[in-house]
């Protein structure tokens, strides 16, 4: 059960919601001089938890400890700090190969990585990560809410300063850095700025469909506006971020969204009701059509152009053939992997020179997370990281069976089908590209998918108690 004392739940829910919301206006996080904070900030969550959840801080802490989720956490970053510790590889020339190498760790056969800077990134970004599952999961279901409710506001107001900047013509971020590749908002990279505006969008549109089910006495004045203008600026941002594969998933969400709307709410709304809602539908679309048009026509039909002159195939292709280098080089370490960002070392190994001009782009990332994580985590930490997904879903699987046994279906439950269609797209999304490789997105969905959790066991108890 959520422990929590009254008084400190708001200040508790504040820092938990400060760490994603940083994370997404400090550059998304993936800006190294940028990062500090992200410990800074994961520290002071787990001591307002410490001193606002029990009495005293050591029941607090062994309750906790106690979370399932606490072993697979521990372990992985257990397996950063150890990579941590032994990291610093040099180039070296091999006389007797003819060919330049890598040094050996000062501890052969531990975990290690090729530089304390590299390693130490991913101390930064996941250890934030694992504080903020844990003390998410402490919460219950109302604060819960209110914690995604606070995400969802940030995350509009930077669709909308994204906005701005695409309508102004702006090159710099926030107009103060240059940027002299194409970005979006606080976004660096279009992909990644796609992915989070269309995780927010899919629970930006959950909770709109649940709070207009509620009765109009229940539901707090405003918040139907105010989830419809979130949504709105959600939608822009995606499709305005340049990335193909945000546009398609954000005009199928809403797609989606529209037409389980419709069914959802077919025997509670006058069908003229039902006509007017899919006429806004329709005329949002039209106006967001109309500013890609004016806007982003150019920057989207060039690149939908150059991938239809090198053909779909090649660039499905050319990604597969980085994942497949990841894998390789997954069994030079697999055990423990070869350190945070260690793939960008050896990948031109693995690839013929032939494959260079498109394989060695972005060559930092093999823009396929899980086999990114392989190669850089090893099997140790890959089964951490997939225990740790491997239960969420766990949990919700159970909560859905025990309420289909009691006869109630959790298709009916908008937050449940769009919060779990936003979580889906992004691991979808995960397999041809590196969304969890950003602490914006990972923080983000980390408190989404907990929160699921929370809310479907609480739902689900609520509809026992009944």
């Amino acid at each position: 059960m959520p422990i929590v004392k009254p008084r400190g739940r708001v200040l508790l829910v504040g820092v938990a919601a400060a760490l994603p919301i940083f994370a997404v206006w400090a550059r998304s996080g993936t800006h190294v001089p940028w990062q500090s904070p992200l410990l800074y900030l994961a520290g002071l969550l787990l001591g307002v938890y410490l001193l606002a959840g029990e009495d005293n801080p050591a029941r607090a802490l062994c309750r906790l400890v106690k979370d399932p989720f606490w072993v697979p956490v521990g372990v992985f970053i257990a397996l950063l700090l150890l990579q941590w510790e032994n990291a610093g590889r040099v180039r070296i020339y091999d006389v007797e190969q003819g060919a330049w190498g890598f040094s050996d760790p000062r501890r052969v056969g531990w975990p290690s990585a090729f530089t304390r800077g590299e390693a130490f990134e991913m101390l930064s970004w996941f250890v934030p990560a694992g504080i903020l599952l844990l003390v998410v999961r402490r919460l219950s279901g109302a604060w819960g809410i209110r914690l995604v409710l606070g995400i969802l506001f940030f995350a509009a107001l930077n669709a909308g300063l994204g906005i701005v900047q695409e309508l102004a013509h702006l090159r710099s971020m926030f107009g103060l850095v240059p940027m002299h590749t194409h970005f979006f908002a606080s976004f660096g990279y279009g992909n990644h700025a796609a992915s989070f505006y269309v995780l927010c969008l899919a629970w930006a549109l959950g909770l709109l469909m649940k709070s207009f089910a509620r009765h109009p006495s229940e539901r707090p004045a405003g918040l139907l506006p105010g989830l419809l203008l979130v949504a709105l600026l959600l939608f822009i941002a995606a499709n305005l971020s340049m990335s193909l594969a945000g546009i398609l998933f954000s005009w199928s969400l809403v797609l989606f969204a529209t037409f389980y709307g419709i069914w959802i709410f077919r025997y509670r709304i006058h069908p003229l009701v039902g006509m007017r809602a899919a006429l806004g539908v329709g005329l949002c679309l039209l106006i967001v059509g109309i500013l890609l048009a004016e806007r982003g026509s150019n920057k989207m039909f060039t690149e939908i152009r150059a991938i239809s002159e090198r053909g779909l195939d090649h660039e499905i292709l050319g990604r597969q053939e980085q994942a497949a280098a990841a894998i390789d080089l997954f069994k030079q370490a697999p055990w423990f992997g070869l350190g945070g960002w260690g793939y960008r070392y050896h990948v031109a190994e693995y690839m013929p020179p032939r494959k260079w001009d498109w394989g060695l782009q972005g060559a930092a990332n093999a823009h396929n997370d899980p086999a990114q994580f392989l190669a850089e985590f090893g099997l140790v930490g890959f089964i951490a990281l997939a225990s740790i997904l491997l239960g969420l879903g766990g949990e919700l699987l159970r909560s859905a069976g025990r309420a289909a046994r009691q006869g109630f279906s959790w298709w009916h439950d908008p937050l449940w089908v769009m919060g779990l269609a936003g979580l889906t797209i992004t691991l979808v999304h995960s397999l041809i590209d590196l969304p969890f490789r950003c602490p914006a997105i990972l923080y983000t969905w980390i408190v989404f998918a907990a929160v699921l959790t929370i809310e479907t066991n609480t739902s689900m108890h609520k509809h026992s108690m009944t």
